[in-house]
């Protein structure tokens, strides 16, 4: 009988984010290994795996951070292609969908409005081209 491990590692800006690129990297190894093509090797972050440079939304801060009544968040894509942005509480439960389908190339804005939100830490996820990364908010 043989035994098979992998060791997965996952860093993002937030907690929330490297359980994703874990869960991610997991999945990639799961289906590698399921078609014949795991190849057991080491990929360093620094060097090979980087799914910053990967991820086709550019992100601006949000604004204001903290806020009370809404903030912006200004993010720009390279051209166009679907988009899924949602905003998470602390829990990790779906608070708002802030945008979702296709978006022309461009500068674009994503509003999180205070209105029905109780005071406390925020994640908003931005989902395209198969990528994610969160940023958190706080809200007074």
């Amino acid at each position: 009988q043989t035994v098979e491990f992998a060791i997965i590692f996952g860093r993002g800006d937030s907690e929330l984010d490297s359980i994703t690129e874990m869960r991610r990297a997991a999945i990639a190894v799961r289906n590698a290994h399921d078609i014949g093509r795991f190849e057991p090797r080491y990929i360093s972050p620094e060097t090979e795996y980087q799914p910053e440079a990967a991820f086709p939304i550019q992100i601006s801060t949000a604004s204001p951070n903290p806020f009370m009544d809404q903030t912006t968040i200004r993010y720009s894509l390279p051209a166009a292609m679907d988009i899924r942005i949602v905003a998470f509480d602390a829990l990790g439960r779906e608070v708002a969908v802030l945008a979702e389908g296709e978006r022309s190339l461009g500068e674009h804005e994503a509003v999180l409005s205070g209105d029905s939100l109780p005071s406390g830490v925020y994640f908003i996820r931005f989902e395209a081209a198969g990528a994610s990364k969160t940023i958190s908010v706080l809200r007074n």
